[in-house]
C-alpha cells in the first residue's frame, strides 16, 4: 500500500513584504486542498492592527467637507484605511494627528506611542491649501483579525462626532498559488504547490505562513479523536506534544540552556512557572521571555 508521505517546503524567493514558497511532493489532489486552506486563513484569520474610528475637529459626519482641505471626509477616511500599524498589547490606543498647512498630511504626522509604530509613514492622507489651515484628528487603533465592517459594530456606542471605520486588520494583502504535477519515482501525478504571499510589511511573509499553518493544525487536530474534541476556543495540544525543543525555532543559546537542563519536548515547558525557569542554569530574563512567547505561539498556556 502506498504511504502518504509528508512533503518538504522550500523558500524560493522572499523579501520584507513578499515571499514564494514551494511545497512538494504532495499526494495527488492535495495541492489545491492545501493551497486553498492556507489562502483562506492567510487572508481572513491573521491578527493585525487598524484604525477603527476617527474624530475630526469641526466635523460631525463622514459626508462633511473640511475648510482648507482638498479632500472631503470620505476621501480622508479611505486614505486612513491604508495606513498600517504595529500595535503591542491587546488594548486599543488613541492617538492624535495634527498638521498646519500648507502642504500634505501623511501617516508620518500621526503621533505614535511606545506601543504603536506607524509602518506606512509615506501614506498620503490629505492636502492643506494654505498656512491658515489646521488639520486635527483623533484616531483609535485596535487589534483584530481579518476584515470588520462598520455594519457588524452597530451596537458599539461612539461619542457624537466620532466616525466608525471599516477595519482591515489582516496583514496579508495578497495570496496566489499554483499547482503543477511533479514526479515521485514512476508516478507523475503528484502535486507541486507554489504559494506567493504579499504582506503590508507589519509581519514577514514567512511569519504569516507559519501562523496560518498553526491555525490550521489546531483546527484539524480535533479530528484525530472526535470523541475527545477540545473545548471551543482551546487548542488541542496532542500534535504540539511531539514538538521537541530543537525544532521549536528558538535562539541557539536558549535551546542549549533547555537541553542542558534535561528538558526535551515543548510540553515539558508548559507546566514550569517563569520564576522556576529563571532559576535554571544558563537562564536569564531574555531566555525566559523567549520561552514564554514560544509556548503562547504554539498554543500552550504557560504556567503562572
Amino acid at each position: 500500500m502506498q504511504e502518504i508521505t509528508l512533503p518538504t517546503i522550500t523558500q524560493d524567493k522572499t523579501d520584507e513584504t513578499a515571499g514564494t514558497y514551494v511545497v512538494e511532493p504532495l499526494y495527488p489532489g492535495y495541492g489545491t486542498t492545501v493551497g486553498t486552506a492556507l489562502r483562506r486563513v492567510l487572508l481572513s484569520s491573521l491578527p493585525g492592527a487598524a484604525i477603527t474610528s476617527v474624530r475630526f475637529t469641526g466635523v460631525d459626519h463622514e459626508f462633511s467637507t473640511i475648510p482648507g482641505v482638498k479632500e472631503d471626509a470620505i476621501e480622508i477616511l479611505l486614505n486612513l484605511k491604508q495606513v498600517r500599524f504595529r500595535l503591542d498589547g491587546d488594548e486599543p490606543v488613541t492617538v492624535s494627528l495634527n498638521k498646519k498647512g500648507p502642504g500634505a498630511v501623511t501617516a508620518a504626522d500621526i503621533k505614535g506611542t511606545d506601543r504603536l509604530a506607524i509602518v506606512s509613514g509615506t501614506q498620503h492622507i490629505a492636502e492643506l491649501s494654505d498656512k491658515s489651515t489646521t488639520f486635527d484628528a483623533e484616531l483609535t487603533i485596535e487589534k483584530g483579525r481579518g476584515y470588520l465592517p462598520v455594519e457588524r459594530r452597530e451596537e458599539q456606542k461612539l461619542p457624537v462626532g466620532t466616525i466608525a471605520v471599516d477595519a482591515v486588520f489582516t496583514p496579508v494583502t495578497r495570496v496566489n498559488f499554483n499547482v503543477e504535477n511533479t514526479r515521485v519515482g514512476q508516478m507523475t501525478n503528484f502535486d507541486r504547490l507554489s504559494l506567493h504571499i504579499t504582506t503590508d510589511n507589519t509581519v514577514p511573509p514567512a511569519e504569516a505562513l507559519k501562523e496560518a499553518g498553526q491555525i490550521l493544525v489546531s483546527q484539524f487536530a480535533l479530528f484525530q479523536d472526535p470523541g475527545k474534541a477540545p473545548a471551543v476556543g482551546t487548542v488541542n495540544t496532542s500534535t504540539q506534544a511531539e514538538i521537541n525543543i530543537e525544532d521549536a525555532d528558538m535562539s541557539a543559546r536558549t535551546t542549549n540552556a533547555l537541553l542542558n537542563n534535561d528538558l526535551k519536548p515543548m510540553r515539558d515547558m508548559a507546566g514550569i512557572p517563569a520564576s522556576e525557569l529563571a532559576e535554571m542554569k544558563g537562564f536569564g530574563k531574555k531566555a525566559v521571555d523567549e520561552v514564554v512567547a514560544k509556548l503562547e505561539t504554539l498554543g500552550y498556556t504557560p504556567a503562572a
